[in-house]
């Protein structure tokens, strides 16, 4: 499974993906709007957000993944790949 996170000014999203035979299949998306004091947030901030907003609106996928994962963010100068 790889997790695509990402932020910009007012935006973040995560983007579930599983890696077949070197094919990328979506499984799960999601985007929110940042209120006006997220928009205060430092990048790394709205990355972390973009992580929570993930789990909290796909816990059963996180919960029954059986295999790693592999978090992909849109700057390596906040978090590196996981395996």
């Amino acid at each position: 499974m790889l997790v695509y996170i990402t932020a910009t000014d007012h935006i973040v999203s995560v983007a579930l993906v599983q890696d077949v035979g070197g094919t990328q299949h979506l499984v799960y998306f999601v985007s929110r709007t940042l209120q006006d004091p997220e928009t205060r947030y430092q990048m790394v901030e709205k990355l972390a957000l973009s992580l929570y907003t993930q789990l909290a609106a796909c816990t059963h996928t996180s919960k029954t993944t059986a295999s790693p994962s592999k978090l992909i963010t849109q700057s390596k100068r906040y978090c590196k790949n996981q395996t």
